[in-house]
């Protein structure tokens, strides 16, 4: 079928035909490298070829056939190993499973210390024909603001009812916490700061009480967490990009690259220049 009068879509104020819309199909060419930074948090649906696909401490082969979670402010590499097809959903709005049903009763239902924390899921027959059906749609050009919105809500209602909660749990993790108001706020800002104390005004806190909802919520202390993120996303740098070692050293305020290795060698047991050679990128 063919979608009918498509030019009273096309020229409606609710047509998504920007660079980075709601839903997105990408095709990406064998041997070929996609490289963004994911402000909000992405799930992308691999239905043909297979990718390497690299962000933060993550780095992994993945076949078609699999749904993968990308947090938010995450820079993101993905090389296609075959001709590559990929669905990419921007979450823009809180995540809710159903009305009844949030992400913070994922901890109470299931014991995060006795799974496998991962960022994928495999696609079921369910969710096989949900997204065939939309990529059909959005192939014709169906791209209404409103029915990607509908879209979405749709894949949380499939997921809720087509997968187990444990296997949601290990999907989820990264994103999940017993306040993901917070959590989220911190999720999606915490790359546009350098202190702690930055972070607590963004918050409107006192560095005091930011610290005392931080560690409820994240575990550790709100430095603790900053460095931890610093050493993922310098990690991804060295592997991912073709920054030089200097240009690395000043983005994260390393006084001279001297400074990068030593941190390097602490964190990751060995020098960058060593990390990017196993790697097989040049400086």
């Amino acid at each position: 079928m063919q979608l009918l009068y498509i030019n009273e879509h096309l020229s409606c104020l609710n047509y998504e035909g920007g660079s980075s819309p709601t839903i997105e199909i990408k095709n990406i060419l064998k041997r070929k490298l996609w490289k963004t930074e994911a402000q909000v948090a992405k799930i992308i649906f691999i239905t043909k070829g297979a990718i390497k696909i690299s962000f933060g401490d993550i780095e992994e082969e993945i076949q078609q056939g699999k749904i993968i979670l990308i947090p938010p402010a995450t820079k993101l590499k993905i090389l296609a190993k075959e001709d590559t097809c990929i669905t990419i959903f921007r979450l823009r709005v809180q995540i809710r499973l159903c009305d009844r049903y949030s992400l913070e009763q994922l901890l109470r239902d299931e014991n995060i210390n006795t799974v496998k924390k991962q960022n994928f899921l495999d696609i079921n027959p369910i969710m096989s024909g949900y997204i065939n059906m939309l990529n059909t749609c959005i192939i014709d050009q169906l791209r209404c603001i409103y029915f990607f919105e509908i879209k979405i809500k749709e894949l949380f209602f499939l997921l809720r009812a087509y997968y187990s909660k444990r296997k949601l749990l290990c999907f989820f993790y990264p994103l999940l916490s017993k306040d993901t108001r917070f959590s989220d706020l911190i999720l999606r800002n915490y790359n546009k700061i350098k202190t702690v104390k930055e972070l607590a005004d963004l918050t409107h806190y006192s560095i005091s009480g930011f610290e005392k909802r931080f560690k409820r919520v994240f575990g550790i202390s709100p430095f603790k967490w900053l460095k931890q993120q610093k050493a993922k996303n310098i990690y991804h740098e060295i592997n991912c990009s073709g920054k030089t070692f200097k240009e690395i050293s000043l983005e994260y305020d390393f006084n001279s690259p001297a400074h990068l290795n030593n941190f390097c060698k602490i964190n990751f047991g060995d020098t960058p220049g060593n990390i990017r050679k196993l790697n097989n990128i040049s400086t």
